[in-house]
């Protein structure tokens, strides 16, 4: 398949990142009426019931696909939701792929977005996970929204959502439960891009979203971070970019000092000039925090990004990179 021109993938990558931000707004502000205390207990739920089957190319506001039924919570409770779109498309090459998760009553997660590789390619998939506290006690509804643009022959284009490929989840998480966004853009590469003032400095890894979190004297400690990248543009060198992204989690004592060695799990990525935008979802289940002696009375949770070849890469800022942790 011979890359597109230029100038179309800047525009098609533009929009890519723009479509949400732009056009669906961060948090919701409607807050239905709270029934009475006390809340039941809240319990895993799941459903892969689409709303709808495909997705026109057209962009415009993201539309749900995926509803959970609605959930009574008390002012600081948190759950882990999980949402994920699978697709084909009818066309030979995109469209892109985007999907944020919703929680009606509270506010809205990070995005995630891609281009589909084509109609030869079959199922491609998109995921967004979160941890969402409830900001106040009341109802709150979970949904999965999903969106899709191109500049090549958007009237036609679309995504066909494929029955039993879409899910959306949620599961209960203890009190102290955190969720957080990265700051701003950042970039790696080995070489500079004078151009953009975020890749204007050569960096071989950078670390994003790092969080000093209590433990006290629980024991463990699982962590997720998902982290949206963009291969840049030009020949600096040129090439596919790779990249190898690592979630860490370090024992410290109670002045921040790491004190036992960490646990970690990393992936490597590989990034196209045509499927250009990239996330990588990592999860770090049961990491043992509490040593005793002080050691573990904290935790330090942080993602790296090392470039490995090609282009630089940016991670993306809070609109679509995230994190989050519980301790147990």
């Amino acid at each position: 398949m011979s890359p597109r021109p230029r100038t179309t993938a800047v525009v098609c990558a533009a929009l890519a990142l723009a479509m949400f931000f732009v056009l669906s707004p961060m948090a919701t502000t409607s807050a239905p009426a709270a029934p009475p205390p006390p809340a039941p207990p809240m319990g895993r739920m799941a459903t892969s019931q689409l709303l709808r089957g495909s997705i026109p190319a057209t962009g415009g506001v993201a539309v749900p696909i995926l509803r959970l039924p609605t959930r009574w919570m008390r002012a600081g409770q948190s759950i882990y939701v999980r949402g994920q779109m699978g697709a084909t498309t009818n066309v030979p090459r995109g469209p892109m792929m985007g999907i944020r998760i919703i929680c009606l009553g509270g506010s809205g997660g990070t995005f995630t977005v891609r281009n589909h590789d084509g109609r030869a390619h079959g199922v491609q998939y998109v995921a967004v996970r979160w941890v969402f506290t409830a900001p106040h006690d009341g109802n709150y509804t979970c949904e999965l929204r999903a969106v899709s643009a191109t500049m090549i022959d958007p009237r036609v284009a679309r995504l066909n959502l494929v029955p039993g490929r879409s899910r959306l989840a949620v599961s209960p998480v203890g009190p102290g439960a955190q969720g957080w966004f990265a700051g701003q853009d950042t970039c790696v590469g080995a070489r500079a891009m004078p151009r953009l003032p975020r890749c204007s400095r050569a960096r071989s890894a950078v670390f994003v979203m790092a969080r000093l979190l209590p433990a006290g004297s629980r024991r463990y400690v699982t962590a997720v971070t998902d982290v949206q990248m963009t291969r840049e543009y030009g020949k600096y060198p040129g090439g596919p970019s790779r990249v190898r992204v690592t979630l860490e989690a370090i024992p410290a004592t109670s002045a921040g000092r790491a004190c036992a060695a960490p646990g970690t799990v990393s992936r490597q990525a590989t990034i196209t000039t045509f499927v250009h935008h990239y996330k990588v979802n990592l999860s770090l289940p049961g990491v043992r925090v509490n040593r005793g002696g002080g050691c573990g009375v904290r935790v330090l949770v942080r993602t790296r990004v090392d470039h490995l070849a090609g282009n630089p890469v940016t991670i993306h800022d809070h609109r679509y990179s995230n994190a989050g942790a519980w301790i147990f």
